[in-house]
């Protein structure tokens, strides 16, 4: 059974042909950058957390669009728009 988008970044084990690699949606109000007790609201509902320890501070918007990514290890990473840096993040709700 193939993985939904509600279910991305949920602990579970499944195989990995099921599941998805990638998820898109948006930051949920204002965005101006994250330090390492940084979590996001998604446009879908989803909650996410940065866990890598990083910090960057960007010029303040809203709802910027990013892209959640699986990593090779079963890490995620989040891509935000007009953002160089990609974090590592694990999904909270």
């Amino acid at each position: 059974m193939a993985e939904s988008s509600a279910d991305f970044g949920l602990t579970e084990s499944r195989k990995p042909s099921a599941l998805l690699q990638s998820v898109d949606s948006q930051i949920k109000g204002a965005f101006d950058g994250w330090e390492p007790s940084t979590r996001w609201t998604l446009a879908n509902g989803q909650v996410w957390a940065i866990e890598d320890g990083s910090r960057s501070a960007y010029r303040q918007r809203t709802g910027p669009a990013v892209k959640l990514k699986r990593g090779t290890f079963g890490g995620f990473f989040i891509e935000i728009e007009g953002v160089s840096q990609s974090p590592r993040v694990r999904r909270i709700d």
